[in-house]
């Protein structure tokens, strides 16, 4: 009896913790923000999962779904095109990402100017540039420059999900893991992303691995590039 009244106390205790580190993240988050991502991840598990795999609980569809990402399952980018339009459609984007705003070429410098937008800590609207090397090909067009650059994303380190993220990451082995991994490399390509936490014994009930696979491999897949 004493075995099992410690048990129940060590799950209760876990419990609370994990309630208060989502209490946490969504005060950080904000309320808007909050439930844009509520949203996102209902959408997800109602509208995908349940029709992609009706016969696996939520769970095993979460588990099911990355190993489609990684397989590259052919129509799986189309058939997610519903969950994406939520997040597509939200300001909650550009706390997680910077989106390249407008592109334009320097012949003399021999560099590519790249203007993201994004939103800062105090969900303003503000802007950063970057540079790529641009080497002049007389067969090359501009215009099919621009628009490949235009298709670039970055990491919003300075939003409130990646804020929240971080507030509550010292408890969380994976989530302390993942954000070691994107402050050392920047934007985790989904298929890579998928394997890593494939290689984990991770609880897919979770609601932070959930708003993981929401907002870092549902939403787009990312341009190889470095930070």
């Amino acid at each position: 009896m004493r075995y099992i009244k410690i048990i129940i106390l060590i799950v209760f205790m876990s419990s609370c913790s994990n309630g208060n580190r989502i209490k946490t993240f969504e005060n950080i988050l904000g309320r808007d923000n909050d439930k844009s991502l509520k949203l996102v991840v209902s959408d997800f598990e109602n509208i995908f999962l349940k029709n992609e795999y009706p016969n696996l609980s939520i769970e095993g569809a979460y588990k099911a779904f990355l190993i489609d990402v990684i397989n590259e399952k052919d129509g799986l980018e189309n058939r997610l095109d519903r969950s994406k339009q939520r997040f597509e459609n939200s300001n909650l984007k550009f706390d997680i990402y910077s989106y390249v705003d407008s592109v334009w070429i320097e012949k003399e410098e021999k560099l590519i100017y790249l203007k993201y937008k994004y939103l800062n800590s105090k969900g303003v609207f503000s802007f950063r540039e970057s540079q790529v090397s641009y080497n002049h090909d007389k067969e090359s067009k501009e215009h099919l420059l621009i628009d490949y650059y235009k298709t670039w994303v970055d990491i919003n380190y300075n939003g409130k999900y990646w804020i929240a993220l971080k507030a509550i990451s010292s408890e969380d082995p994976f989530i302390n893991h993942y954000m070691k991994m994107t402050n050392s490399v920047g934007l985790i390509q989904p298929n890579i992303l998928a394997k890593e936490m494939l290689s984990r014994d991770l609880n897919y009930s979770d609601y932070f691995i959930k708003r993981i696979i929401a907002t870092m491999i549902i939403p787009k897949s990312f341009p190889n590039k470095k930070k």
